[in-house]
């Protein structure tokens, strides 16, 4: 977000990487040009929703947002099964 913090703020993304308040990176699922998912999730108030770091784990983030379905959908069908 360094490199373009101007769309770091149209997507409503933290760039606060120091002190006590400092968060977790965003993690975005963008599909047809538009937000779908995100982590941490952020209220429509705009509030977030705070995650510690050691609870980001890899196999949360494919279940959560559902990536072994989508990567399904885009492979071959099997004509054989």
């Amino acid at each position: 977000v360094a490199r373009w913090p101007a769309t770091a703020r149209r997507m409503n993304v933290d760039t606060d990487a120091i002190g006590r308040d400092a968060v977790v990176p965003t993690i975005m699922l963008i599909s047809g040009g538009e937000e779908r998912l995100r982590l941490p999730e952020v209220y429509g108030d705009g509030t977030r929703v705070k995650v510690p770091v050691q609870r980001m784990r890899r196999v949360d983030i494919v279940k959560g947002f559902g990536l072994e379905e989508r990567y399904a959908k885009t492979r071959p069908k099997d004509d054989d099964a």
